[in-house]
Formats: structure tokens, sequence, C-alpha cells
């Protein structure tokens, strides 16, 4: 293969290429044929621009084959040789109007004209550029060069022996074989480059039309539950919660096109990344739906909020209008004085004030506090037996007392380990140290309220039955 460099280069100037001519000699049933593939630039082609807005000139290519002297073809070819042979969405790389079978052919041909295209690049770099000097030098020779460094070596000598004339020569030429070479490097990496756009607007394109197809298909599976989940709202909540998806969907899967568009990410990568999304909460919600599940009831969100934070409903007990049994008055004060000294007894007994031991809070083995339990569920008991009473006074008394969190003063999970696990480690351990520190202060005050409305009940029902 021969290679003729360009004498100068305007940079002003669209770029040129290097002039190549490579020769090939075939033998094909007995006879030999030699064959002459010339590429040179060619002024009286369009200019080509590249996106950085660089202008070269496009090359021409001149294919000659002889055959024992006789010359059997002789042709120049261009873009537009080729025109009619490649049909006009590969060219213009209009993929979107392509179905699937022909983004696959077009993706299938492109990669092997990358390929290729590449393949010959790197023949005409190591022929040229990079043209290895080991024929030329001897074995000795060569284990100098392995050995050797620069700063042993004076290698402006030969330069500074040469006249001002023959210097002025060699600078010329260097810099121009220099420029040279850069042009023709980088109207070749433009080349490259436009092929492999095209090439990943080919794989979008096919990957998008099965992640449009599917999206479909995910979007019932999210719609259909929501309508069935959100019970408050009408049809506007469902709506607007099918629109915010849609929106979050949008900008997933717009960002995963450009990223794969662009080549930043894997084009597989890149535009199944909103599928990957969106199919898992189909699945959840499609799932919650046949469960008949709370996930998007707000008031289960504000009750958890609720209990998490410490913050706990109020009673609001009233006189009901019809009333079928009405409290039993003589046993109810022998009742309530025995909560209360219960209530007294077990403030005592658990020191609610003082701060629980880090260690044994973690290690007890007991998930919950069954003294505190009972206590509750007879004080609810007596509550829903009061409550029947027609006493305005009672039914004021009894929106005094307090709703017992009944788990919140003792540890967070019921499983032994992970209770363990939540102690070692001492930041999170610490939070739910310092909460149940104060929810048993809370726990503390609640029983001495339990204890002051009861006393007061008792001296409304012993007023009520003095009338």
């Amino acid at each position: 293969m021969q290679v003729l460099m360009q004498d100068s280069t305007v940079a002003s100037a669209p770029q040129r290429m290097q002039v190549s001519d490579t020769k090939v000699t075939i033998t094909y049933k007995g006879k030999e044929y030699r064959s002459s593939v010339v590429r040179r630039p060619d002024d009286s082609l369009p200019i080509v621009k590249n996106e950085q807005g660089e202008k070269f000139v496009d090359n021409s290519i001149t294919l000659r084959i002889t055959c024992g002297g006789k010359q059997i073809v002789d042709r120049v070819f261009t873009k537009e040789s080729f025109a009619s042979l490649v049909d006009a969405g590969f060219m213009s790389n209009q993929s979107n109007s392509k179905d699937m079978k022909m983004l696959q052919a077009g993706i299938d041909s492109m990669k092997v004209q990358n390929d290729s295209i590449g393949r010959t690049y790197y023949k005409e770099a190591m022929a040229s550029t990079y043209k290895a000097t080991s024929n030329t030098l001897s074995k000795a020779d060569t284990i100098k060069i392995e050995s050797a460094t620069l700063g042993s070596y004076d290698v402006d000598s030969l330069f500074n022996v040469a006249t001002l004339m023959q210097k002025q020569k060699i600078m010329s030429t260097a810099v121009s074989r220099a420029e040279s070479a850069a042009s023709d490097w980088s109207f070749k990496g433009f080349n490259i480059s436009q092929t492999e756009n095209s090439l990943r607007r080919h794989m979008t394109s096919w990957h998008e039309k099965l992640t449009l197809s599917l999206a479909c298909l995910i979007f019932f599976f999210i719609g259909a539950p929501l309508g069935g989940i959100i019970r408050k709202g009408g049809l506007g909540m469902p709506v607007v919660v099918s629109v915010l998806i849609f929106i979050i969907y949008y900008i997933i899967n717009n960002t995963g096109y450009k990223m794969a568009r662009d080549g930043k990410w894997i084009v597989w990568m890149g535009m199944w990344t909103s599928t990957a999304v969106l199919a898992p909460l189909g699945a959840f919600l499609t799932y919650k739906s046949n469960n008949d599940s709370v996930v998007l009831n707000a008031d289960a969100y504000i009750n958890w909020f609720k209990k998490i934070a410490g913050i706990r409903s109020v009673r609001h007990l009233f006189r009901k209008e019809v009333i079928i049994h009405d409290p039993d008055y003589v046993r109810l004060p022998g009742e309530l004085q025995r909560l209360s000294a219960d209530c007294r007894a077990y403030a005592e007994k658990k020191t609610l004030m003082r701060a629980p031991n880090y260690f044994r809070l973690w290690m007890n083995d007991a998930p919950h506090d069954e003294e505190v339990v009972a206590l509750n569920e007879r004080l609810e008991t007596l509550i829903d037996e009061m409550s029947n009473t027609r006493s305005i006074p009672l039914l004021t008394a009894l929106n005094n007392y307090p709703v017992i969190a009944v788990h919140a003063h003792v540890r967070p999970f019921r499983n032994y380990w992970l209770n363990m696990l939540c102690g070692a480690i001492v930041p999170v351990g610490l939070f739910f140290y310092f909460r149940i520190w104060a929810f048993r202060i809370r726990l503390n005050k609640d029983m001495e309220r339990i204890i002051h409305t009861n006393e007061e009940i008792q001296n409304i029902i012993k007023v009520n039955q003095n009338k």
C-alpha cells in the first residue's frame, strides 16, 4: 500500500485527508488480477461539516482492475454512487420511520461497516504514521533503542549542523506533515463518530418500540389498582396520582434515552430504566389492590406519623340517643378504686420516672409489657360501660381519660436479635433509648391522670346517687 502525503494545508481552508493508494494482487482461476483503490480529496464535491463546525473536503474513490496488462475496471465512486443501493432512511439516519426488521438490518449493516472502516484505518495508520522501522534496523540497534534514554543523546545535533535553508525546509515539511496527519485523523474520527451516532439511534429506536408497548401494559397495572386503592377524593385523586406517576416515568424515560443516544450509558440500560422502575411499582400496586390494602390511604400514614412522633388522639364521647343498659353505679366505684390502686402500684414498681438501663433495655426477652396492656383493657372496658350514662358531667369526665400507647415505652421491635442489633448501632440505639424514656415519663403522668379522673368520677357518681 502506498500513501501520498499532502505538501501543505491552510488553517482557514477546509481540511483535506491524505491521499492513499491501496494495491492488491489476486490470483483467481489461474489468472492474476491487480487492483488499485485510490482515495483522494475532490474539490468538486460538496464540503462536509461535522458537529463541531469543522469543514472537510469530501473524497472520491478511483477503482482500477487490470488483468494481463488489460484494464477491466476504471471507475470513480462518490457517496452518490451508493445512494441507490441503500434505503433513504438509512442514508438520512431517520430511524423512527423503520420497523424492527429494518432497524435490525440497519444495525447489523452499520456494525459491519464500522468494524470494516476501523480495520482499514488501523492498517493505514500502521503503514504510515505508526509504521514500524524494525525492518531497517539491525538486532543490535533495536536492543540499543530499548535500553536508551532520551537524556543520553543530543537529538538536535543533526538539526544544528544543517544550514539555515535546510532548517527552514525541515521545519516547513514537519509542520505540513503534522497538519496533514491531524486533518486526516480528524476526518476519520468524524466518519466513525457519524456511524456510531447513527448506530446508537437505530438501537434506541429498536428498544423504544418494545419499551413503549410494554409501558401501556405497565400503566394499566398501575392505573387500575389506583382506582381501587384510593377510596377518598372521587375520580380526581386517582387522576392526580396517575399524572404524577406519568411525569416521573417521562423524566426517567427521557433521561435514559438521552444518555443512551449520546453514548454515556449502554443502550439497553438507558432505554429500559423507566420500565425497570415502574414494573415493580405496577406489580406492587396490583398485589396491594387484590389484598384490599390501605397503602395509599392518607389516614394510615397520618396515624403512623402520630405513632412515631408520640402524638395521640383525644377522646370525644357524646351522650347517646338510645341507651339499652345503664352503667352499674353500685359496682363502678369499687372497680375504679381497684384500678387506681393497680395504677399506683405499677408506677412504683416500674419506676417510670427513672432512666432505664441501656443494656437491660435491649437484652430483655419480654417483647411487651403485659401489665400495662391489662390495665389499659380494664380502663377501656370501664369507659365503654360508663359511656352509656345520661349524666353530662360524667361524660365530660370520661373525656379526660388518656389514650395509652401500651407499646411505646418498651423495645421497638418484636424480634430479639433485631433489638440487639439496634442497641449495638449506638446512634440508632440512642434515638430509641431517649424516645422510650420520654414515653415512660408520659406513661407515669397517664397513671396519675387515670387516678385523678377515677376520683373525680367517683365523686360524680356519689353526687348523682344522693340526688
